[in-house]
């Protein structure tokens, strides 16, 4: 692997690093302000709390909590994807396996508790793990394309703009290093249809360039 490669490489981890972290703090919160609606809801019961005009008018209904069973797994879940985020960030090759299996296992929770949203997430962070390594020997494109895909399905579904793009240009890359350059310009275009489209210059940006090598 050429030095330009490893920091191109570098780059993609980054990004995938800056994608998980914002959704795993997005996910600690839900699980924190449901630990606090369910410590205090017994709270409520013994002591009457005046209603404020706003919410006599409103009528506000409070929401269901979530079940201590199921924030346990929630918990167990992003525990997981954070230690294999962070395996991944070391770069290696045996972190990359011990990151595929963190995973894995974390992708195993999220599809009982019907996650699809980090199901996706997961999918193509395993995808990435067998896409990017230290040895470009070791990649397994084909491989990472399966996982891609997959999440692709899943994105489409929930109508997740930012993320369908991502695993779009994340396929262009694989079937880039697959010399499919076809099959690799169709995904990039449309991910640049979605960035255009959302206003994603950075990612706009990126993706033309991506295209341009196919040219030059």
């Amino acid at each position: 692997m050429t030095i330009l490669q490893y920091k191109k490489n570098q780059k993609i981890l980054g990004f995938e690093r800056r994608l998980l972290s914002s959704r795993f703090i997005q996910s600690i919160r839900i699980v924190v302000l449901a630990s606090l609606v369910i410590c205090v809801a017994p709270l409520a019961t013994n002591a009457e709390i005046p209603k404020t005009e706003l919410e006599q008018k409103s009528q506000i209904t409070p929401q269901k909590p979530i079940d201590s069973a199921k924030q346990e797994a929630y918990k167990k879940a992003l525990e997981l994807s954070q230690e294999a985020m962070e395996l991944s960030a070391q770069g290696t090759s045996a972190s990359q396996q011990q990151a595929i299996a963190k995973y894995e296992e974390a992708l195993i929770i999220y599809r009982k508790l019907g996650d699809r949203q980090w199901e996706a997430i997961t999918l193509h962070s395993i995808g990435m793990a067998y896409d990017l390594q230290l040895n470009s020997e070791l990649e397994q494109p084909q491989k990472a394309l399966e996982f891609y895909q997959k999440a692709l399905t899943i994105v489409q579904k929930t109508q997740d703009q930012d993320f369908e793009a991502t695993i779009l240009s994340s396929m262009g890359r694989s079937y880039s290093k697959l010399k499919q350059p076809q099959k690799a310009l169709n995904a990039y275009f449309l991910a640049l249809q979605i960035y255009q489209k959302t206003g994603a210059h950075f990612q706009e940006g990126d993706t033309l360039t991506e295209i341009a090598r196919f040219y030059n």
